[in-house]
């Protein structure tokens, strides 16, 4: 869109039509000592070429993450993304494709939001899902602001557990000061899972949901026996309250799904199913519930029915438009569009299949469990986790700052693993993240080099 300034007259013009004299009167809600007086720090103006002679050196300074090796975990992970996605999500129809609205023109965009919920709910064994968050952060909010609605301001407890990614947690936190629940933390064990007991001494008639997560922030895998989880969400489903799962995508095809454990609600980062890291995003937020709760989904959902003539034909259900678009009265923030992180994760889902999605997440527990015996066995950093198993992270403590390890290692082209000062925790502390994208040779060189610290 081309910059067109206006004049000095269209400016008076516009003051007068709303009841000003000068553009300094539209600023004076603001506190003076908080004004910006003068922009001094601003560079000088620069040609064209010299602006993209100026961005190019900046482009330069970027890591070329594709080059590197990463076991860089704590968030959005590297993972291989097969040709055939950028291909079929690149088609016109799809890139350009926004508002689902108009049906009869939306056909194909609502199919393909149809195929991802289907493949979502049989995913994560869940009755119905609606067509993605804006990430999982979000998802996971939603998921608050739902089971405050679902009881109507009668229940006003929520218990969240610590081992919940801290973003995650951070991102509820925020949507909570606008909806008040009481907050209360689930604490962890020294092995990094949930505190079962202290979780069931807190639940009472007040609370409304129960937030757990496996893997955890830390990678472990909760306990899944009948008298782990299941057990638990017995306990919470007891008080009449609801279970909700943050979960790994990728993880849920090898490990017991949030349906088959007792969940009521499973939120999750959807990132791990083909969408790439992209300089942060955008990303993709699962979000499924059980049955008894379709009616209170956030989002939209798509439907599958037939017209008068017996064709197939899509539109969304359940919900009127309006429900999204009602500022402070709207169940999610639709409006950014995600749409095709959704269509790009169904197109990841069909590619591996039923049989592919769990030989890759077994693929990457195999991978995690020989980084672990390695590095334990062959360098002088600890496995800080003990005696539980891990998906595709774990926690090591090193013998120097994790920061300062980092910088040994990207020496040697290697991208270290997330120093967990980052979350309040020992300097000394590394969160190391294992993908399709590493080798065990991979694993061997950073054994090496660990090794020699």
């Amino acid at each position: 869109m081309s910059f067109v300034p206006h004049t000095e007259a269209d400016i008076q013009e516009m003051l007068a039509a709303i009841g000003v004299k000068t553009i300094d009167d539209l600023f004076e809600p603001i506190p003076k000592a908080v004004r910006v007086k003068e922009l001094s720090n601003i560079p000088s103006p620069l040609s064209e070429r010299e602006a993209f002679a100026e961005l190019y050196t900046l482009a330069e300074e970027n890591l070329p993450l594709t080059a590197e090796i990463s076991f860089l975990g704590g968030g959005p992970m590297r993972m291989y993304r097969p040709a055939v996605l950028q291909t079929i999500v690149s088609r016109s129809e799809f890139i350009t494709s926004y508002t689902p609205y108009q049906a009869e023109i939306s056909q194909g965009l609502l199919q393909a939001i149809y195929e991802y919920q289907t493949m979502v709910c049989r995913l994560l064994m869940m009755d119905a899902s609606n067509a993605s968050s804006y990430d999982g952060g979000t998802a996971a909010a939603d998921a608050l602001v739902m089971t405050k609605d679902n009881f109507r301001g009668k229940r006003n407890t929520i218990l969240v557990a610590q081992n919940i990614h801290p973003e995650i947690r951070q991102v509820m936190q925020t949507y909570n000061l606008g909806i008040e629940m009481n907050w209360v933390d689930i604490p962890a064990l020294d092995n990094g899972r949930i505190n079962f007991s202290a979780c069931e001494e807190k639940l009472n008639d007040d609370v409304a949901a129960v937030f757990l997560t496996y893997p955890t922030c830390y990678g472990v895998i909760e306990d899944l026996t009948p008298q782990g989880l299941p057990k638990l969400i017995e306990s919470i489903h007891k008080v009449g309250a609801l279970a909700v799962a943050v979960v790994n995508p990728i993880a849920c095809a090898a490990l017991k799904p949030p349906g088959e454990l007792g969940f009521d609600i499973a939120v999750a980062e959807g990132q791990p199913l083909g969408i790439p890291l992209s300089f942060g995003g955008p990303y993709l937020g699962i979000f499924a519930a059980k049955k008894h709760l379709l009616h209170k989904m956030p989002g939209r959902i798509s439907g599958k029915t037939v017209d008068i003539e017996g064709r197939t034909g899509y539109i969304l259900t359940l919900q009127a438009r309006e429900q999204h678009i009602r500022r402070e009265r709207a169940t999610s923030n639709i409006c950014s569009n995600q749409s095709l992180c959704a269509l790009t994760a169904a197109i990841f889902m069909a590619y591996y299949g039923k049989r592919g999605l769990p030989a890759l997440a077994k693929k990457i527990m195999a991978l995690t469990q020989y980084a672990k015996r390695k590095i334990s066995s062959e360098t002088s950093c600890s496995l800080v986790h003990q005696g539980v198993p891990h998906f595709n992270e774990f926690v090591i403590k090193c013998p120097k700052p994790a920061s300062e390890v980092n910088l040994i290692l990207l020496e040697k082209g290697i991208i270290g693993g997330l120093p967990l000062d980052q979350w309040g925790e020992d300097p000394h502390l590394m969160l190391l993240g294992i993908t399709d994208e590493n080798s065990f040779e991979h694993i061997d060189l950073l054994t090496e080099v660990l090794g020699e610290i």
